[in-house]
């Protein structure tokens, strides 16, 4: 996994979304029970070596654990799919002295509101959450909120979002309610072992 895709709001389950036109024909049946559908849900585990870990000179061991799910739920009068993405995730740096530093995070991503016009779809979208680092000379913390909006167009097919196509990333529309103290992956990294 991509060391990136483990810090921004949002990252991880608007990756699930893009994945979309790839998901397996037979995910693309009717609605659940509750009222879901195209439930996808993928687990990583991974354990690997890394070189030069953050320009520290040392090659570390990083494991990977994350869980992503997503779905979407049709509202409102035009029948519009909505999505929700959630991510749960540890990454565990091990040094060769036995040094860890943890990251973990738990995030929700919910579309809010979808503006539509033709073909284009407005996403104002909600990601919520905490991200955590803990290392051996302290922790950082993100808990907090963001709301951004990207624009996708439906081709035509306004309650099918398998064939939905990426236009633009909006931005955000308000910054993080959180605690903002964590910078980057390395920055933080290099914080946490006092390397800063």
């Amino acid at each position: 996994m991509d060391k990136g895709k483990l810090l921004g709001m949002g990252t991880a389950t608007a990756a699930l979304v893009l994945g979309l036109p790839a998901l397996p024909a037979g995910a693309a049946g009717g609605p659940d029970t509750s009222g879901r559908f195209l439930v996808e849900a993928e687990h990583i585990d991974e354990t690997y070596p890394v070189e030069d870990f953050c320009g520290t000179g040392l090659t570390v061991e990083e494991h990977d654990d994350v869980s992503l799910r997503g779905f979407f739920t049709f509202r409102g009068a035009d029948s519009i799919p909505y999505f929700t993405g959630t991510v749960h995730f540890t990454t565990t740096i091990t040094e060769p002295d036995g040094t860890t530093v943890t990251y973990t995070g738990s995030n929700v991503d919910k579309d809010q509101r979808i503006e539509v016009d033709g073909d284009l779809l407005t996403i104002t979208a909600l990601g919520a959450g905490g991200f955590r680092v803990v290392g051996p000379a302290g922790q950082l913390r993100d808990p907090g909120m963001v709301f951004y909006q990207v624009v996708v167009d439906s081709n035509g097919t306004l309650q099918d979002p398998t064939d939905d196509e990426f236009v633009a990333d909006l931005g955000l529309l308000r910054e993080s309610t959180g605690l903002n103290e964590t910078v980057d992956f390395c920055a933080d990294y290099l914080t946490v072992t006092g390397r800063a």
